[in-house]
């Protein structure tokens, strides 16, 4: 269990029942550089790519569930979206199917995509191998929009 010198990274929650769950955070949006550099490489532009928009989310989830891969008790992986900046793209995704959540697999063809994912695997040389399994470590997926007055919308929520 965690202490108040613990050098994790993530968020611990303890439930009235004394369970507890680790808790990752992660943005998607103006402050996120890895979002901006996508945006920058015109991965978005024109058609709005939803599998490559699709392949950037479980990227994400994936990182989340790689940092607790260590806690040993109930863990899940907590998404923001930015709703001006990125929502119309992870929000096409998710509703058109273009991310599953049974199976996760990365699905885009986009070279640009393809050129960042080449970049990613310095950092997370297994991420296409690993993908599936690492992110269904997980007990709980949680994606929310972030709208315009700071508030939290929940738009998806994964339990397993």
């Amino acid at each position: 269990m965690c202490t108040i010198n613990c050098p994790c990274q993530y968020i611990l929650a303890v439930s009235t029942d004394h369970r507890a769950l680790a808790l990752e955070v992660k943005f998607i949006g103006t402050e996120d550089s890895d979002f901006e550099k996508l945006m920058s490489m015109t991965i978005f532009g024109g058609a709005r790519d939803m599998p490559t928009a699709g392949d950037f989310l479980l990227t994400r989830i994936y990182e989340a569930a790689t940092q607790l891969a260590n806690f040993p008790s109930r863990k899940a992986a907590i998404i923001v979206i930015d709703d001006f900046v990125a929502w119309i793209d992870f929000g096409a995704a998710l509703t058109f199917g273009h991310v599953d959540f049974s199976n996760p697999r990365l699905q885009s063809t986009n070279a640009a995509w393809l050129e960042y994912l080449e970049k990613l695997k310095k950092t997370y040389p297994n991420i296409e191998s690993d993908l599936g399994s690492t992110i269904l470590s997980l007990d709980e997926i949680r994606i929310f929009r972030l709208i315009a007055d700071e508030t939290l919308k929940e738009e998806k929520v994964v339990n397993r």
